[in-house]
């Protein structure tokens, strides 16, 4: 857990957590109206601190290369809608939360949510390559792209954003996997190991080796924050 000061980044991604408990996709105005209803302190307009000061929380929005985008917390959806992202979710509960009530209550949200997403993810058909153990080196940009769940025309926050949650969810399926268990049931349909998920994470780095190039020129030629598709 985090034992310094809090960040203004992470004041506002906890705000957005919170705000995310009954708004799945919220808008900028709600976030600079819930950031400063917990954090009055740091984003009130200077001299009436009975007002929230939105631009404050925009430049956070719309700043491509700051925290909230680099780090893969949020996901804009949406002209001023955003959605907060298993990465955002996952660092909170490891780096932010104290109380082991709390942890342990949204750890067991936070597993459910990802294991929907993973059984998806694990469908495709190079991720059943990878849990037989089969060759996907020959995989192109195209077809690694479409494993990700995007297109080779995504631009640089989405791309971001993608590579952190499938580490997100790599993570969380190992911290899972407990001493003694062998298996790891994501359904009733879906049983996993500790050697798939040990190949799972190898080719998913590999995958990001190989295709290095292509990666930081998107990130750097289409830095733009576009709408994407949910």
């Amino acid at each position: 857990m985090k034992s310094n000061k809090l960040s203004q980044a992470e004041k506002i991604l906890i705000s957005a957590s919170e705000l995310s408990k009954s708004k799945k996709i919220f808008s900028a105005e709600d976030l600079t109206v819930k950031s400063w209803e917990l954090y009055q302190d740091d984003f009130s307009l200077r001299g009436y601190q009975q007002f929230p000061n939105s631009n404050q929380i925009y430049t956070f929005l719309m700043n491509k290369n700051g925290p909230m985008y680099k780090n893969g917390w949020i996901r804009k959806v949406g002209e001023k809608q955003y959605k907060i992202t298993d990465t955002a979710e996952n660092y909170i509960l490891e780096e932010l939360k104290s109380k082991r009530s709390e942890k342990k209550e949204m750890r067991a949200n936070l597993s459910r949510n990802i294991y929907e997403k993973v059984k998806k993810f694990l469908e495709d058909e190079i991720a059943k390559k990878i849990l037989k153990f089969q060759n996907v080196e020959n995989t192109t940009f195209d077809q690694i792209c479409y494993f990700w769940g995007i297109t080779s025309r995504v631009n640089g926050p989405v791309l971001t954003e993608k590579l952190e949650q499938i580490k997100t969810w790599i993570s969380i399926l190992e911290k899972d996997f407990k001493k003694d268990t062998k298996y790891l049931n994501i359904d009733e349909s879906l049983t996993i190991d500790k050697k798939q998920l040990k190949n799972l994470k190898k080719n998913q780095e590999f995958f990001e080796t190989k295709f290095k190039k292509e990666i930081d020129y998107i990130k750097k030629e289409r830095s733009g924050i576009a709408r994407k598709k949910i």
